[in-house]
């Protein structure tokens, strides 16, 4: 389990929510639900480097080309980086 209660019992959604939105106040975060972080979490780890199969196991996809679909955003960032691989031809 990834969150679960002071006695091992998963957390029901609701109260999921509340106590991930309390601590997040609590740090000074923007509330976010967890969808919001698993989707973060896929995103970085992707500007990170991490292999796409392996991201896909993580989040338990059956097919690569579904994290491909939900997670491969291009930050401009990202975007000014590879674009400036085209210099070499200019």
């Amino acid at each position: 389990m990834v969150f679960c209660t002071d006695i091992g019992t998963p957390y029901e959604g609701r109260n999921l929510n509340r106590v991930l939105h309390r601590t997040l106040q609590q740090v000074g975060l923007e509330t976010m639900g967890v969808h919001s972080l698993r989707h973060t979490f896929a995103t970085r780890a992707m500007e990170a480097g991490m292999d796409v199969r392996t991201l896909s196991e993580i989040l338990g996809h059956a097919k690569v080309s579904l994290t491909l679909q939900l997670y491969a955003h291009s930050s401009m960032e990202t975007k000014q980086k590879e674009l400036e691989k085209m210099d070499s031809f200019l």
